[in-house]
């Protein structure tokens, strides 16, 4: 039986070697280990110093039971929880450490409040701990949970999801936070870096912070990681449905608000699935970003768009940037009366490439753009891209909006089903195309499915019949949904369906069928050509459409699974045609430890058009990164731990174009380096020069920073020299993103510099950037 204690105080380190309670107050001025096969019980409040924290060794056990952990000082931060690990035995509780929160346990003004792997681990090799918190309260924390790098790899092809889950649990900072006072901010709520099937159910985010203007964080910030949002049902209920969602009157629904943008999620190439569902968004600047990600499903969640935090000046619902294979669906985009000020976008695409996409039985009410399409987002052959079907749009003033020098499929819907869009009550244009494609769009007749206002580049045609528009998520009565459990391998009749695509393709190749439709003159060539290379792309656009659809949903499906089987991802992305099948191919090849130099060959000889080719060498070269710093674990990056002359390639890279692979390494400057680019405004930016050694990141900061001594041990001095912009932001982060030292309101770099406190800081790799008008300049140093 668990030994039980009352009040007292514990004024040195502390070790816990067996199963202790402690029922009233503590308060602690230095560290709590919990040893291996010990549990710690927590019932009360645990009051704990600003330099102290909790160690959770592995196999061993903490457990908040309606407790609090919190600061025991006036003003002060604590530490937080190290929930240790062995990154290369299987996630049990016998070899990692636990932690339990539940029955409204609350961890409030912590630096950082559960965090996975051993206080100094740079390498990732003490991470793979639990974390299961229930109806439980994160209260002011800098950053609530971070997880570290971990795969539970059953064997060397087939992962695990992760054990770690919060149902019910609310996530909040308010103004009674304490974040300036002890020199940091808060930047998000829960970072996941390389770990698969973290589960958010009925959870609560919320920024209600009044002193936060623009920037206002993250509530889920996630690169290279896998995780679910979605609906806590009551588990007593049992009563049969007829449809896949909870009674509303059984459900908690996870909400999101007050956060520059509530959820991100971008990739450097892992094939984890990310999964929104049935959420609400209000008051975010941006509800969901995904970018880079593959495969990404969105549905059923409600984005109220009525009001921005901060002094945010536009909103979006859902950003996709250099995503594919998505599926968006069901999902409610509103707002109350139409903006006349501030911009409202209900979903942007951005790059989705070549392959067959969809947005799908999506409604949006009073947005400036419903719908905002930039970039490339069609295939070569034209008739496959990104479709819009089934969608509802009212009193926008936009409904499809496509940019300058953008594009989407030219064939919206086709001649046989119409693509049947509802538009109700528009103020400009149901199509705006801006694009540098003619556009064919097809409807039945019906009630509102003929656009208004289109641009004279876009052409109106009648289908055959109308489009039945039926959800592929619920069995609402009329059909029979997808089947739940994955395809594991392409079957025969999908076989077919790619040999016929392949003769095809084939054929309209080796027929110059591109050249004769690509003529607009038409006198080279006879009446009977053009009508054959016209049937030829027709039926190229439908199979391919189909054979996205069915691989998409397969793809999809197979990482939801708990087991993640490598090789049956590989054989679908093998058979999916187009480039973006044999990227995520060569990635996945990566993920698995594998050698994808082949895969990579091989997509040379899909690469049609110069675009094409500047993005293949733009992603070898980040691909050549992604190896370099794999070390120890292959598959698996270990980005913080980057040179100044590889942070400066990352930059070029992300700077040479706006198709994915910039667009990944954006995201790890962002998440890593605190290097964030305004995706809208990349489209302009311009390669910067080379770096300079010792002069940081180019481009980004007229100014020299060096720091001594370094490694560091209780003081590190920071100097600048050279700078037509003297005052900027100094800050301190370790490797997860928590800000640790933060020179408010300005750091002048005029004077001698700048001597900061690390005494306090944890021993490991921290990152010491600087920003200013021109943009950023970045150092890292280690602490003794």
């Amino acid at each position: 039986m668990a030994q039980q204690l009352g009040r007292y105080s514990f004024v040195s380190d502390t070790i816990i070697t067996s199963d202790i309670t402690w029922i009233a107050n503590q308060f602690v001025s230095h560290n709590i280990t919990i040893d291996s096969l010990a549990t710690l019980t927590i019932t009360d409040t645990l009051f704990i110093s600003n330099g102290a924290r909790i160690i959770v060794r592995p196999g061993g056990k903490l457990v908040v039971d309606g407790g609090t952990l919190t600061t025991s000082c006036t003003g002060e931060m604590w530490q937080g929880v190290f929930v240790e690990g062995h990154s290369n035995l299987h996630q049990t509780e016998a070899c990692q450490g636990t932690v339990v929160l539940r029955n409204g346990a609350v961890i409030e003004n912590a630096l950082c409040g559960i965090r996975t792997g051993a206080p100094g681990d740079t390498g990732n090799t003490s991470t793979g701990g639990i974390i299961r918190c229930f109806n439980s309260v994160f209260r002011n924390c800098a950053k609530s949970v971070a997880f570290l790098p971990y795969a539970d790899t059953v064997s060397g092809t087939t992962i695990r999801n992760n054990f770690s889950g919060f149902p019910n649990c609310t996530f909040t900072v308010d103004d009674n936070n304490l974040f300036a006072a002890n020199d940091t901010s808060f930047d998000t709520h829960v970072s996941l870096w390389d770990v698969r099937g973290v589960s958010f159910e009925g959870c609560t985010f919320n920024n209600a912070t009044t002193a936060m203007t623009y920037d206002r964080g993250y509530a889920i910030k996630a690169e290279d990681a896998g995780f679910s949002i979605s609906t806590l049902c009551d588990t007593v209920y049992t009563e049969p449905t007829t449809d896949c969602q909870c009674p509303a009157d059984k459900a908690t629904y996870s909400q999101f608000g007050g956060f520059l943008t509530a959820v991100s999620a971008n990739t450097t190439g892992n094939t984890y699935y990310v999964s929104v569902d049935e959420a609400g968004f209000s008051n975010n600047g941006t509800g969901v970003s995904v970018s880079g990600n593959s495969h990404v499903t969105v549905t059923r969640n409600d984005f109220d768009m009525n009001s921005l935090p901060g002094t945010l000046m536009e909103g979006t619902g859902l950003l996709l940037n250099g995503c594919t294979g998505y599926l968006v669906e069901e999902n409610n985009f509103r707002r109350r009366v139409l903006s006349g000020t501030f911009p409202f976008v209900g979903i942007s695409v951005a790059n989705s490439g070549t392959a067959a996409n969809s947005l799908y039985r999506n409604s949006f009410l009073h947005l400036n753009k419903a719908v905002q399409v930039t970039g490339t987002n069609g295939g070569y052959h034209n008739t496959v891209g990104l479709e819009c079907a089934c969608n509802t749009f009212s009193g926008d003033q936009y409904d499809i909006y496509v940019s300058a020098n953008s594009d989407m499929a030219q064939q919206q819907g086709s001649a046989s089903v119409g693509a049947d869009n509802s538009f109700t009550g528009t103020t400009a244009s149901s199509l705006y195309n801006a694009g540098y494609r003619t556009m064919d769009y097809y409807h039945s007749t019906g009630s509102g499915f003929l656009p208004y206002n289109q641009t004279s580049n876009v052409y109106i045609w009648k289908s055959l019949a109308a489009n039945p528009c039926l959800s592929t998520l619920c069995d609402d009565g009329s059909h029979t949904p997808l089947p739940p459990d994955p395809i594991k391998l392409p079957d025969a009749g999908y076989l077919s369906l790619k040999a016929q695509y392949d003769t095809l393709l084939s054929a309209y190749v080796s027929r110059g069928y591109a050249g004769i439709l690509a003529d607009t003159s038409n006198n080279h060539n006879s009446s009977s050509d053009i009508l054959s290379a016209r049937l030829c792309l027709t039926q190229l656009g439908e199979l391919e459409r189909e054979l996205h659809a069915r691989s998409g949903t397969a793809v999809r499906a197979l990482p939801r699974d708990t087991l993640l089987d490598l090789p049956a991802l590989e054989s679908w992305f093998a058979a999916t045609p187009g480039l973006s099948g044999q990227y995520s191919l060569a990635e996945t090849e990566f993920l698995s430890g594998g050698n994808n130099a082949q895969i990579l060959q091989e997509i040379t000889t899909l690469l049609t058009t110069q675009e094409e080719r500047d993005e293949y060498d733009n992603y070898m070269a980040f691909n050549a990164l992604k190896e370099s710093l794999s070390g120890a674990v292959p598959g698996h990056a270990n980005w913080p731990v980057a040179t100044e002359g590889q942070i400066a390639e990352l930059q070029r890279i992300a700077e040479a174009g706006t198709g994915r692979s910039s667009v990944m390494a954006r995201g790890v400057l962002c998440f890593f380096f605190g290097i964030c680019y305004d995706d809208e405004d990349m489209a302009t930016e311009t390669r910067r020069a080379a770096a300079k050694d010792g002069e940081g990141i180019p481009g980004y900061s007229a100014v020299s920073m060096k720091i001594y001594p370094n490694p560091a041990r209780n003081t590190l001095h920071v100097e600048f020299e050279g700078t037509d912009n003297p005052q900027g932001t100094l800050t301190v982060t370790d490797i997860t993103g928590v800000v640790h030292y933060v020179e408010t309101p300005h750091c002048d770099v005029s004077t001698n510099g700048v001597t900061i406190d690390v005494s306090n800081l944890t021993p490991g790799l921290y990152v010491v950037s600087f920003r200013n008008g021109k943009g950023v300049v970045v150092r890292k140093f280690v602490k003794l």
